[in-house]
C-alpha cells in the first residue's frame, strides 16, 4: 500500500450501521420536533473548546492554518506576547472569547454543543414524545445526550474524542484501551460525515463516509468532514451502556 494503515475499525468494522436494528422511521418523523427543541434551548449551547484530539507540537498545515480555539489560545499564552495576553485574558466570557480569536486570528470552531446529562442541563425536561424515542434505544443505561449545531458553510475538520486538555492534563495521544457504547444520529444525510485513515505528516490516506441515519465507530479515529454545506445542520449522539443482548447483536459478539 506504500503506506502505514492507520484506520481504527470497530469491532472489525469501519463503522456499524444501526438503521435496521433502531426505530429509524420515527427518529426521522419527529424531526421537526427535535430541530424546536434544540432551538428552544440554544442559548444553553457552548462552543466547541478542546484540542480535538491533535497532540502538542503538531504541524499538520490542514490543522494549523486554523487551529482550534483551545490550541490557538495556549499559542498565545506561549508566544510572549504581553499585550495580546492581557488582551485574551481579560475575556471572562468563553463565548466572547472564542469569537475574538476568530474575528482576530481565525480560530475554528466547528460546532455548537448542547449536551443533557445528570450533571448538565439536568433542569430541562426533554418532551415526551422525544424522551420516549431517545430511552426506547437499546441501552441499559444512558448518560448522556448531545446535539452537535453545525452553521452553513463551515466544515467540521477532523477530530478525535479523547487527549480533549493536552495542557491541563498531559499529553496523551496514546489511544485510550476502552470504547464506549453510543449511537450517533443524523437528520439530514446531506450532512457529510467521514472517518479518515491520516499518515504521520497529515496526509489523508483514505476517507470513508458514514452511510445512513445512526451509525457506531471507533471513536478514538479521526472523524468528521472536510465538505461544506450551504445550509445548517443538526446532529444528536446517545451514549451510555448498551444492553447485553444488543451488544451481541450490533457487535457480533
Amino acid at each position: 500500500m506504500g503506506y502505514k494503515y492507520r484506520m481504527l475499525k470497530i469491532h472489525g468494522r469501519d463503522f456499524i450501521s444501526f438503521d435496521d436494528l433502531i426505530d429509524i422511521d420515527s427518529f426521522l418523523g419527529l424531526r421537526d420536533q427535535f430541530y424546536a427543541f434544540f432551538a428552544e434551548n440554544s442559548d444553553r449551547c457552548r462552543s466547541f473548546w478542546n484540542s480535538a484530539g491533535v497532540p502538542l507540537g503538531n504541524d499538520w498545515p490542514y490543522l494549523q492554518d486554523t487551529p482550534v480555539a483551545y490550541t490557538l489560545w495556549h499559542n498565545i499564552l506561549a508566544s510572549g506576547d504581553a499585550a495580546e495576553i492581557a488582551r485574551i485574558k481579560s475575556f471572562t466570557d468563553r463565548e466572547k472569547l472564542i469569537r475574538y480569536l476568530q474575528l482576530k486570528w481565525g480560530a475554528f470552531s466547528p460546532y455548537k454543543l448542547l449536551h443533557f446529562s445528570e450533571s448538565s442541563n439536568s433542569d430541562v425536561a426533554i418532551p415526551g414524545e422525544l424522551k420516549t424515542w431517545v430511552y426506547s434505544l437499546p441501552f441499559a443505561k444512558i448518560e448522556l445526550v448531545s446535539f452537535f449545531f453545525t452553521d452553513h458553510y463551515c466544515p467540521l475538520k477532523y477530530h478525535r474524542d479523547f487527549n480533549y486538555f493536552p495542557v491541563e492534563h498531559g499529553d496523551r495521544p496514546e489511544i485510550p484501551d476502552s470504547q464506549h457504547d453510543f449511537i450517533w444520529l443524523r437528520w439530514d444525510k446531506r450532512k457529510s460525515f467521514c472517518l479518515f485513515d491520516i499518515a504521520d505528516d497529515g496526509t489523508v490516506n483514505e476517507m470513508i463516509p458514514v452511510e445512513g441515519y445512526s451509525a457506531a465507530f471507533n471513536h478514538y479515529n479521526w472523524h468528521g468532514s472536510t465538505d461544506i454545506l450551504d445550509r445548517a445542520t443538526l446532529s444528536m449522539k446517545v451514549e451510555g451502556a448498551f444492553t447485553d443482548e444488543f451488544k451481541k447483536i450490533a457487535y457480533g459478539l
